[in-house]
């Protein structure tokens, strides 16, 4: 049987690579969807024009930095730190197993402050992506692609436990969103999706994908750990 990528439906019977739903850089290795799923060309197309973009704002930097989550060469961004009144460079360094230490370095101005009048304290900056209005276009796009993704994961999870073939159709609804996310709107409108925070009184990282629904409204919620991203479903579908 001829694989065909859920998303440009071309013949994939060839890819090599598997679509990370959430990608590796934040630290997913649960989430993963088996070659030819999605095309290698699609799956190159999403890591440079969505998941690149969006990976690489100042807010999901600083996320990734606070939740200590390693990209796929093992590193965690750098952030900034204000320490006598000078800026300078934060960094976490592994100290044991899943124990890491904050380094700051410093310049030889920075340090003669410091001995001079040694600080109590300093102070590191926090991360806010509700304010990133400039880029909503593209953090939709994402959160729509996970949304497509993590349904057609749920989908073959069923289908391999009747022993079926995946033969997956998508209704109108859904196939409007798939050309959304990967060929995108020239007016680059954004879907409407909300971002909150929610303590959750966990210490460890996590992340998760769910559908929600209530009310006849279907909702696709992203948490890394205390951030919670949803995008409705349902409201969206008029694309």
């Amino acid at each position: 049987m001829v694989k065909k990528c859920i998303f440009c439906g071309a013949d994939s019977s060839g890819s090599k690579s598997v679509e990370h739903i959430i990608p590796e850089s934040l630290g997913n290795k649960e989430y993963v969807l088996p070659r030819g799923v999605v095309c290698d060309k699609c799956n190159n197309y999403f890591a440079r024009k969505i998941e690149g973009p969006v990976l690489s704002l100042d807010g999901f930097r600083q996320l990734r930095f606070y939740s200590f989550i390693e990209n796929k060469e093992g590193r965690i961004p750098t952030s900034d730190a204000l320490i006598c009144g000078d800026r300078v460079k934060a960094k976490w360094i592994e100290t044991g197993a899943e124990e890491h230490s904050l380094l700051l370095e410093v310049d030889p101005k920075t340090v003669y402050k410091i001995i001079k009048n040694p600080p109590k304290m300093f102070i590191t900056r926090g991360y806010d992506l509700r304010d990133d209005e400039n880029h909503r276009y593209d953090i939709s796009r994402f959160l729509a692609k996970l949304a497509i993704e993590y349904f057609v994961y749920l989908n073959l999870d069923e289908l391999k436990e009747e022993g079926e073939e995946a033969n997956l159709i998508f209704d109108d609804k859904l196939t409007r969103m798939i050309h959304f996310v990967r060929f995108g709107r020239n007016d680059s409108r954004p879907l409407d999706y909300k971002v909150y925070k929610k303590s959750m009184g966990e210490k460890d990282y996590v992340i998760s994908l769910k559908f929600e629904s209530s009310e006849d409204q279907l909702i696709f919620v992203l948490r890394i750990n205390e951030t919670f991203f949803e995008l409705n479903l349902t409201n969206n579908a008029g694309l």
